[in-house]
């Protein structure tokens, strides 16, 4: 009998682009450039044509850009702002269900609560508002979120949120229950209170 082949790695693409993201911070210039993908993603629907895009655009290349929707460009291009403003480790030995469920905004934002860095509170409602978005909604505060978590010791994973903006569309509630399983394991005395 012959064995069945590994299953792909689902964030193999997503940590590739991130690598590159990461070699292209190399100087502080180089990042103040790619900040300014962050409100370029806001609106998708200008991405191509916005000032101060062209160092994102460019890392977008290998990923056939010319022919990928703007939602979904706009995705990449926040996850390379986002990076550029808080660099955070790309890649884990963790297999993907691991990496689901321990790098997602959930799971950071409840060990940000369960460290103090975000009142429980805070947390408690920025899961509900972020839950509830539309993918632009989503986009539109996944910044401001990301500015009160510390990447390095939240554990937020780039390569998972940025496979959760693509599968919003399709999957958000399945997504947002991930988040809420996830948040409750990391600061489970505020599930236990809802």
């Amino acid at each position: 009998m012959s064995e069945l082949p590994p299953a792909p790695d689902p964030f193999a693409g997503y940590d590739a682009f991130l690598d590159v993201v990461r070699g292209h911070c190399a100087t502080p210039s180089a990042r103040a450039r790619l900040r300014r993908a962050v409100a370029a993603a806001t609106r998708p629907e200008s991405v191509s044509g916005r000032r101060g895009t062209g160092d994102a655009l460019h890392l977008l290349r290998g990923l056939a850009a010319e022919s990928m929707h703007p939602e979904r460009k706009a995705n990449y291009l926040l996850a390379a702002g986002i990076f550029a403003c808080h660099p955070t480790s790309t890649g884990s030995a963790e297999p993907a269900p691991a990496r689901y469920a321990q790098g997602n905004l959930g799971a950071a934002l409840g060990r940000a609560a369960h460290d103090g860095c975000v009142t429980s509170g805070r947390a408690d409602k920025t899961m509900r508002l972020l839950t509830r978005k539309s993918l632009a909604g989503l986009r539109l505060a996944l910044p401001r979120v990301v500015r009160q978590l510390d990447p390095q010791l939240s554990g937020l994973d780039l390569a998972v949120v940025l496979s959760d903006l693509n599968g919003w569309p399709f999957r958000a509630g399945a997504i947002s229950r991930r988040w809420w399983e996830s948040y409750a394991i990391a600061f489970p005395t505020v599930a236990q209170e809802n």
